[in-house]
């Protein structure tokens, strides 16, 4: 493994969460926030309904169903799915700054408390969005790399670039 293919430490914050959060949206996240949005749509028009054509539907019935219908909503959100994973993240023993490096057959992640050599094989997907590289675990979960993690903006290029390129490599054999 060479120097310039690996990553200073990086302790997450909750914009990389969110990145993740903006481009991994798991089936319950999206039924969820559609489940709630429709609610949501269905006790508003309800309501306005029921005061044009004046027949009786108290407030507290539209706010019975609105209620769920925002929880609903806001659970499915990017934002909260990511304050949720950074609150998980935090109560375990496990999570401290990690390291990345590129091999030509594994990705290396290093910290304190752990080293793992993952093959690229095992990754079902490698993407880079803006500022970070994903290097998904499963559908819903990747390392997050992101770009702040290297001194220039060149070296979180060519790791970027590397780390498709041994994915693409592996996934082809």
């Amino acid at each position: 493994m060479s120097d310039d293919l690996r990553s200073g430490a990086i302790d997450l914050n909750l914009d990389d969460l969110r990145a993740l959060a903006r481009i991994c949206v798991s089936r319950p996240a999206r039924l969820a926030r559609v489940l709630g949005l429709v609610l949501a749509v269905a006790s508003v028009l309800t309501f306005i309904g029921s005061r044009l054509l004046r027949t009786p539907y108290a407030v507290s019935d539209f706010l019975w169903v609105l209620a769920p219908a925002a929880v609903l909503a806001c659970l499915g959100s990017p934002e909260v799915r990511a304050r949720l994973w950074r609150w998980q993240m935090r109560r375990n023993p496990l999570f401290v700054p990690q390291a990345y490096a590129i091999g030509q057959s594994e990705l290396e992640v290093t910290s304190e408390k752990m080293r793992s050599a993952i093959s690229w094989s095992m990754f079902p997907d490698v993407r880079r969005v803006d500022q970070w590289l994903f290097v998904f675990v499963t559908r819903d979960s990747a390392y997050i790399i992101p770009r702040r993690a290297f001194d220039r903006d060149d070296d979180f290029n060519a790791f970027a670039d590397a780390a498709e390129r041994c994915w693409r490599a592996h996934r082809q054999a």
